[in-house]
């Protein structure tokens, strides 16, 4: 199948985000770092002193609703009330969610507890190793065959 907008050429893939023990120790880091200054935000950059691999796989928090990026200052973020209450072990999230151009669309209906990702070795996803689900490409009648760039349904 066609993993591209015949229109636009944008993707059409959908991709599945595990929660990890790696993004889990991310999310550690950054509530030792709000502890130890006593304010709720951290600059990515500066701030955590993360790993490369870290730093790329942090945005994938932000799907789990776990972080969430400071509005007004670049660079950023902070912990959701939900990402605080997910470390204090008073609440399960699910294990995975379902993005398509980094906006959530699902999420699994399998839960995690942060206790049974406390303490295992962090390992974060590799390269390719998520499903893809492709978005089924929309049938054009004859009489809307001539749809304008701004009215396609997948921009």
């Amino acid at each position: 199948m066609n993993d591209r907008c015949p229109t636009c050429n944008a993707s059409l893939k959908q991709f599945w985000h595990t929660l990890t023990p790696g993004l889990v120790s991310i999310l550690v880091k950054a509530i030792e770092f709000v502890h130890a200054c006593n304010r709720n935000e951290f600059h990515l950059q500066n701030d955590l002193h993360l790993t490369v691999n870290e730093f790329c796989n942090l945005t994938k928090l932000r799907f789990h609703g776990l972080v969430a990026k400071v509005k007004g200052k670049p660079g950023y973020w902070l912990i959701t009330s939900r990402g605080g209450q997910f470390l204090r072990g008073e609440i399960r999230v699910p294990l995975k969610v379902l993005t398509f151009r980094n906006h959530v669309q699902e999420h699994s209906e399998e839960l995690i507890h942060i206790d049974e990702l406390k303490g295992r070795i962090p390992v974060f996803e590799k390269e390719f190793a998520y499903e893809v689900q492709p978005i089924p490409q929309r049938v054009a009648k004859p009489s809307d065959s001539k749809v304008e760039h701004s009215q396609h349904p997948l921009v």
